[in-house]
């Protein structure tokens, strides 16, 4: 009766996220290859019941597809039926935030009674694509570009994905810069005490000195996954550690065999076929345990869904390339890309190389021909280049003048008949046209022309290309229609050191970038005429930026936006498309 008493005198045991989640949470066949209960990999149990501890913020740096999305989920579940508040979602931007809403949080409800329940489907009711109600609060999804919309409803739980994605200051309604959207953001839940407010940012990094998750990370306590082998050493899988039997061989598209990460302490083997074994060992271990924020960092060779066989696959096939050893660090390995420095090629060596075709001239294994053109107030240049596969071939190049802000000019017409030029019998494919100047003209001239790709850069160094968007033209009467075209951004940032690090190859390379005899001194300056530097941007924040270091880059800019366009069409060519693509070239030559 005593013990009875005294007990009751307790108050109950909290029960962790992660045993509330396995009990509640269900997934269906449409987001999960393993539907049913919720079942957590070993080391996502501590990255969820960290956010109940005491932490005022939480933050993850990973690699892509260990299931960092599926905990933000299980930090929303968890909150909304245990600690109801107001949630903010932040992403990079609206139509992301629309999109996931679709994808990612309609199907979180639908497949859980527990939200579908508490949460109305009407608008009548408060609901909508991007703000849910529920008994005790809300949630709103935001994007990170405006700032209105990120001062406008402060909430204690903030929950922002892939932060390195995000601008770098959101703008006003009224179009004035206000500052990074991070700080803008934290800022407003610093009403809450620190008992209740949290905030929980995510990414896969980019550029070391840049990154924004990095900058975070590094301010935390810093926890590494380690596992335990067979005679109980535990180890961290660090890529440096791990072994192939044939990883010093010089043979291209050789398979890696028996890929294993030696224990530092004996002879044992981890690998991904006894993974069943050492991963439910898995131990987080703090690097910096003073640290206020708890900060996780885990790479893809920890994933049951990740052969390490097409790790390092990736691995191979990136090796010394800049652009996809970023990618390969970024994603798989959840690491920031170390680009101190990106020595410009020298405009003289390219000068001289050794030229092996003529001005005009089709080389042998070319079997498409693309064009991009760069558009000026008095003139537009075009580039013209052949394709074998990822090998490319500068045909020509051609400068022509005019005012190209009137399409009956002499510029745009001369375009055209470029547009029914053949090289070698094979006629030009497609053809990008930048539309971030003279947006109207390039809208009208693009319309009717099925060739023309308008695009646009973004100084964006996670992808080289981003989904399209439609484009619009201004009518006389100020009205806004649409043109039938779709204008695709560009991460020119990226494709510029993925042009730099092509132009160093030699002619032999499969990746190179050779050049036809006849282009001037001028077009090799203009070729090389920026430099990668890291500034410090007005937030104080640093970032990787391409400045102009000659007067003119109008050939860099036509080349890297052909690397672009070849992207668009052909990234995700197979062998069997590439193969077709090559008969016919060769039918018509």
């Amino acid at each position: 009766m005593l013990n009875k008493l005294f007990n009751s005198l307790h108050p109950p045991k909290k029960e962790l996220p992660s045993k509330f989640i396995r009990d509640n949470r269900y997934l269906s066949s449409e987001i999960s290859a393993t539907p049913g209960r919720w079942k957590d990999i070993p080391y996502q149990t501590e990255m969820l019941d960290v956010t109940e501890d005491d932490y005022t913020m939480v933050i993850f740096q990973t690699g892509s597809q260990v299931g960092k999305t599926e905990i933000l989920k299980n930090i929303l579940l968890y909150r909304i039926i245990k600690k109801p508040s107001g949630i903010t979602w932040l992403l990079p931007s609206i139509s992301l935030a629309r999109e996931y809403s679709s994808a990612q949080l309609e199907t979180l409800i639908r497949d859980n009674k527990i939200l579908r329940d508490i949460t109305p489907e009407a608008r009548k009711d408060g609901a909508s694509r991007l703000f849910k109600r529920f008994p005790g609060g809300f949630l709103r999804l935001v994007g990170a570009q405006k700032s209105d919309l990120l001062c406008s409803y402060p909430t204690p739980l903030l929950l922002c994905d892939e932060i390195d994605r995000m601008p770098q200051s959101a703008r006003s309604s009224s179009g004035h810069f206000e500052g990074n959207p991070l700080l803008l953001i934290l800022q407003r839940i610093t009403n809450w005490p620190k008992s209740k407010r949290l905030a929980v940012f995510t990414s896969t990094p980019t550029l070391s000195g840049s990154s924004a998750i990095e900058e975070w990370f590094l301010k935390s306590d810093q926890r590494y996954p380690h596992v335990k082998c067979d005679k109980g050493h535990f180890n961290f899988l660090k890529w440096e550690g791990f072994h192939w039997k044939n990883k010093n061989s010089k043979i291209e598209d050789e398979e890696p065999k028996d890929i294993y990460f030696p224990c530092k302490e004996c002879n044992f083997k981890f690998t991904d076929k006894n993974r069943y074994k050492w991963l439910p060992t898995v131990k987080w271990e703090k690097k910096k345990p003073k640290s206020e924020i708890a900060g996780f960092h885990i790479n893809a060779f920890y994933s049951p869904w990740v052969s390490w066989k097409s790790l390092i696959h990736k691995w191979l096939d990136s090796k010394g390339n800049y652009t996809k050893e970023m990618v390969f660090f970024n994603t798989s390995l959840g690491r920031p890309y170390t680009l101190e420095t990106m020595e410009k090629p020298k405009w003289e060596s390219l000068f001289k190389k050794e030229k092996l075709y003529a001005r005009g001239e089709l080389p042998k294994g070319v079997s498409v021909i693309l064009g991009s053109t760069d558009v000026q107030k008095d003139r537009l240049e075009t580039v013209i280049v052949g394709w074998d596969r990822k090998k490319a071939y500068v045909l020509d190049y051609f400068i022509s003048e005019g005012n190209s802000f009137d399409l009956e000019a002499e510029c745009w017409q001369n375009l055209d008949d470029i547009l029914t030029k053949k090289w070698g019998g094979i006629p030009i494919k497609a053809m990008s046209i930048d539309a971030q100047f003279n947006t109207t003209t390039v809208s009208k001239y693009s319309r009717s022309r099925s060739q023309i790709y308008p695009i646009n850069g973004l100084d964006r160094w996670d992808m080289p290309v981003f989904p399209p968007k439609p484009m619009a033209i201004k009518s006389l009467s100020g009205k806004w229609f649409k043109t039938g075209k779709k204008r695709w951004p560009l991460g020119v940032s990226l494709l510029k050191a993925d042009l730099y690090n092509r132009l160093k190859l030699d002619n032999s390379s499969q990746e190179a970038v050779s050049f036809c005899d006849g282009l001037s001194e001028e077009y090799y300056k203009q070729l090389v005429s920026e430099e990668l530097q890291i500034k410090e941007t007005k937030n104080g924040t640093l970032k990787h930026q391409w400045t102009k270091t000659y007067h003119a880059n109008e050939a860099l800019d036509t080349l890297s936006n052909n690397l672009g366009l070849h992207t668009i069409l052909f990234g995700s060519y197979t062998e069997k498309r590439w193969k077709s693509l090559e008969d016919k070239a060769n039918r018509l030559k």
